[in-house]
């Protein structure tokens, strides 16, 4: 892939004006070069918010102070081909843990339809009551997408009573029988940026009393499916990340206490990919790649 690499002579800030600030760089990540002193920023770095800004990516990230000694990560962001300087502060967690999904409501409140829905790593287990559901062989849900110009359904039985996986290595291989185009019984290892249109359906359910929420518009009150944001976030990609935001909250705090850095590192992860990670699946994820553990324990 070539790199693209842009001069940027604006910016958005989210939060208050800081028009004209100086901003000193405390941690980079990636190749970002200050087009008027023709330098690479990096920690101890000095530069105006009006400076113009050679960015490389849109995975280059600075943390800066600025004047007030306030700290904010700089996240380009991709407009008609450039690469345009976003400053925003480091969030702060407003999830809360999830609770067993009980009825249609919560599962759609769970899947949260708007947002794109995160799995750090290969799979993640929804929590899903039977006694609602009565999933059995019979009776399941399924996750269909398209591909192509084909029609994927992969079927999500229930594991330990309450359990569905969502398995990105299931999920993306599918099977093709001889009838099918290829023409004979063939397994194709589908790439995940190429499927698209995710859907959470159920075989043989009560589809109004499964996908039915009265708070929803009417168009959406007869549908027989959930549509999901599906998104699998890939472990080294999650690494560097972590490697970035976790020495930047210690040294803008060095009396952190270990719960905050665990809830600010799993804000910023859900800000900078728009979109949702399970309290649960970030902690596993966490504790399963236990080369940050000491920063947790």
């Amino acid at each position: 892939m070539i790199l693209k690499s842009i001069i940027c002579f604006c910016f958005l800030f989210c939060g208050n004006s800081i028009i004209g600030q100086q901003f000193e760089v405390i941690q980079q990540k990636g190749d970002v070069k200050n087009a008027i002193t023709f330098q690479y920023l990096a920690r101890g770095s000095y530069y105006s918010i009006n400076d113009s800004l050679v960015i490389n990516n849109d995975s280059c990230r600075l943390a800066v102070v600025d004047e007030n000694n306030k700290v904010f990560i700089m996240r380009p962001k991709e407009e008609n081909g450039q690469f345009i300087p976003q400053y925003f502060p480091i969030p702060y967690k407003i999830q809360g843990r999830p609770g067993l999904i009980t009825s249609s409501i919560s599962l759609i409140h769970h899947l949260n339809e708007e947002r794109n829905y995160l799995i750090m790593g290969d799979k993640y287990s929804v929590n899903i009551t039977t006694q609602f559901f009565e999933m059995n062989l019979d009776s399941f849900f399924y996750i269909r997408y398209h591909w192509e110009e084909d029609t994927i359904n992969k079927k999500l039985l229930p594991i330990d009573g309450n359990f569905i996986i969502i398995s990105k290595s299931d999920l993306f291989q599918a099977k093709f029988f001889p009838e099918d185009r290829f023409g004979k019984d063939t397994i194709i290892k589908i790439p995940e940026a190429e499927a698209f249109q995710f859907e959470l359906r159920c075989e043989k359910c009560n589809y109004e009393r499964v996908f039915g929420d009265p708070n929803q518009p009417d168009h959406l009150q007869g549908r027989d499916f959930i549509p999901i944001k599906l998104k699998f976030l890939d472990s080294k990609e999650l690494e560097v990340e972590l490697k970035f935001i976790i020495p930047l909250l210690k040294s803008v705090n060095p009396n952190i206490s270990k719960a905050k850095l665990f809830d600010r590192v799993h804000a910023y992860l859900q800000d900078i990919y728009e979109g949702k990670i399970e309290p649960d699946n970030f902690e596993d994820w966490i504790r399963k790649n236990n080369y940050i553990l000491d920063d947790f324990d």
